[in-house]
């Protein structure tokens, strides 16, 4: 991470690299992964400003339709800029031609639409050797992922660390996970979901047996697993675990008679029903995302969360909570900071319930989703609930109040019924709407709490991080006469070119 502890230190460091032969100045940019660091560099001196922005900004992430795959038949043309990207996405996603127009790559746009996804991997086959630095490939689009692919991926100049490859498989799929083992050792992260077909259905019926394959994998540097939609042997699973012990972040169908690794701080689940849990095992979790089956998966939840004593993010799906559970939370999971658990109030829980569980969780920031029972009594309106649970909590400062406590996770109701919490003149506390235009908004998204833990979790393990934030410290110590770019500036920028 780069990152400036003061201004002194700013003009040497900027001084000595922008010393270096262009070639060798290219080559250290395009090392940088991250767009906050390049913006944190940025913002250093005038001179990085000009070489980063637009070209290095706009050039770390492609994401193309499987429509528009003939575009990188047209970066032949730019080797400089193919050597920038670290990833590429097949996604459902639009180009946006604008990002590529600016660069002066693309000029004309209506040739690019055709049916041509079958033919990527003959097109990365030509591309491969300009993409330098591409370390990261991920597949999400609604169609069978192209035969020959992977085969075609291995020849990456880098090798590969991220791999992503989601929705219909269109192969046999313990053979796919072999190959995966057999081309990308260096592999830190692995997602395999075939949890849903072509047209974004859940899959049914056979599910594919890949025991053998994961019995034999090794990536010595695996921190994320998330494999979806496959059936793997608890033998297997077991020696997988135990071969893996980095593994920080972990995503599956069910909870398996295994034992995690020590690091696990993620655990996603599909399908909460089973109760073989052994406990030792799941204690280091910070973030817990469970399906659960309303009529199953109940008992097995109580006794997970009775395990997760060091939880601070907690998301449940498909069941509504129930009083029996919910007060055992300030006792369990003291150190809960987001719920995303529906919660409606009636059958056992009142309003008055609700407040004491609240009240008995220090570290609640966000709390979704309250689903107030107005028919039965028209006291409990929106406001009634968000000034009854502040006055009882002092930490609550998010919170998601609405006739359906799932409108929030789905598109395009993302900030629909999320409140923030103020206290007005008067001293009462009353709840302002969320504005999606509000840049501190994104805090609000449940999508975006796993994301901001697994951060926040690497700035941890760093131990050279600057104490103050480099844009912060930069902008108020940079004189004037270095016409640096505004940070305001610069970051509206990196966020158009997401």
């Amino acid at each position: 991470m780069v990152a400036f502890a003061s201004l002194s230190d700013t003009t040497m460091i900027a001084g000595n690299v922008l010393d270096l032969p262009p070639e060798l100045l290219e080559d250290v940019l395009s090392n940088l992964d991250s767009t906050s660091d390049l913006l944190h560099l940025a913002l250093s001196s005038k001179a990085f400003s000009q070489l980063i922005i637009p070209h290095h900004i706009y050039t770390r992430s492609l994401d193309v339709h499987p429509r528009q795959v003939a575009i990188l038949s047209l970066l032949t043309n730019v080797p400089l800029y193919n050597s920038r990207f670290h990833t590429i996405r097949i996604t459902d996603s639009s180009l946006r031609y604008d990002v590529l127009k600016n660069l002066g790559i693309l000029k004309l746009t209506n040739q690019l639409e055709s049916n041509r996804a079958e033919e990527l991997p003959a097109i990365l086959a030509v591309m491969l050797p300009q993409f330098t630095h591409l370390t990261k490939f991920a597949w999400t689009a609604h169609i069978a992922l192209p035969a020959g692919l992977i085969h075609t991926l291995k020849d990456s100049p880098q090798p590969l660390t991220e791999l992503d490859i989601q929705y219909h498989l269109n192969t046999d799929h313990a053979e796919l996970l072999s190959h995966i083992a057999e081309y990308f050792p260096g592999l830190r992260s692995l997602t395999l979901n075939r949890r849903y077909d072509t047209g974004g259905s859940v899959v049914t019926g056979h599910i594919p047996d890949v025991s053998a394959p994961v019995g034999s994998a090794y990536w010595p540097d695996l921190k994320s697993f998330i494999l979806f939609g496959f059936f793997v042997s608890d033998g297997a699973l077991d020696g997988f675990f135990r071969r893996h012990p980095t593994i920080e972040r972990l995503g599956a169908d069910r909870v398996q008679n295994v034992t995690y690794p020590s690091n696990l701080c993620s655990l996603t689940i599909r399908d909460m029903t089973t109760l073989c849990i052994r406990p030792t095992s799941i204690l280091n979790i910070h973030y817990a995302n469970i399906s659960i089956n309303p009529w199953s998966g109940g008992v097995a939840l109580t006794k997970f969360i009775r395990q997760m004593h060091n939880l601070s993010v907690l998301e449940c799906n498909g069941a509504v909570i129930s009083w029996d559970l919910l007060k055992t939370f300030p006792v369990n999971l003291p150190f809960l900071s987001k719920l995303n658990f529906v919660v409606k109030i009636g059958a056992g829980i009142t309003v008055e319930r609700l407040c004491s569980t609240v009240s008995g969780l220090p570290n609640l920031t966000h709390f979704a989703s309250v689903v107030p029972n107005t028919e039965e009594r028209p006291q409990h309106t929106v406001a009634y609930v968000i000034n009854k649970l502040a006055r009882r909590s002092k930490s609550l400062k998010y919170l998601h109040v609405g006739p359906d406590g799932r409108d929030h996770r789905l598109k395009p109701y993302l900030y629909r019924d999320w409140y923030i919490i103020i206290r007005d003149t008067e001293g009462e506390f009353e709840g302002v709407p969320v504005n999606p235009a509000d840049p501190g908004a994104r805090e609000v998204l449940v999508s975006h709490w796993e994301e901001e833990l697994m951060a926040n979790r690497g700035l941890e393990k760093q131990t050279s991080v600057a104490t103050a934030q480099p844009s912060t410290s930069l902008s108020a110590h940079t004189p004037k006469s270095m016409n640096t770019p505004k940070a305001a500036d610069i970051q509206k920028i990196a966020r158009s070119s997401r």
